[in-house]
């Protein structure tokens, strides 16, 4: 490993300056955000300001899978990212936590096994390093896999319905009494 490290000197990397402005650590799992910027930019080029409410929100159910891996792993810890993963959740994707990869099952293809708790067969596997499907022979504890990722909207939207069953559960007209009973 001392021939390795003979050579940081020659490729400069023994700086105390940032290598590269968006990379934080081989560690992260985030990368720096690209407004992070140190110069002005006129106003003339900060598109995003101008136009952000002019544009029609995106439809993720149109894009296909490739898009939306892309999305994914473009926008970490962004709001993209979970609309992109929600979308691939529907289309019956999983991301597997342990492995870190996204499967599914092959269609008109069978688990050899299936559990409660477990299932072995081959799958389909997006590689990130490929950028590709591949099939791939496994065992997939259900424990290991993420869960439909909960977005915002879905919140609120979840949370608006509960008010409004509760409201009208407090003003609904009591119906307890028998209209059909004779008098």
């Amino acid at each position: 490993m001392n021939f390795i490290s003979n050579k940081f000197p020659i490729l400069g990397m023994e700086s105390q300056n940032d290598l590269y402005p968006s990379f934080l650590s081989p560690f992260s799992d985030s990368q720096a955000r690209p407004y992070e910027i140190d110069y002005q930019v006129p106003f003339e080029y900060q598109m995003g300001l101008q136009i952000r409410d002019k544009l029609p929100p995106l439809n993720f159910n149109t894009l296909n899978e490739d898009t939306l891996f892309f999305l994914f792993y473009l926008f970490g810890n962004d709001h993209v990212q979970l609309l992109a993963a929600a979308e691939l959740y529907r289309r019956d994707w999983r991301y597997h936590k342990e492995e870190r990869i996204w499967l599914t099952r092959i269609k008109n293809i069978m688990p050899d096994q299936k559990y409660d708790t477990y299932e072995t067969g081959v799958y389909c596997v997006f590689d990130v390093q490929l950028w590709r499907k591949t099939h791939k022979s496994m065992r997939i504890d259900y424990e290991k896999l993420d869960v439909n990722p909960v977005l915002k909207q879905d919140l609120f939207a979840s949370k608006l319905l509960q008010q409004q069953s509760s409201v009208q559960q407090q003003y609904a007209p009591v119906s307890s009494y028998n209209t059909n009973s004779s008098r």
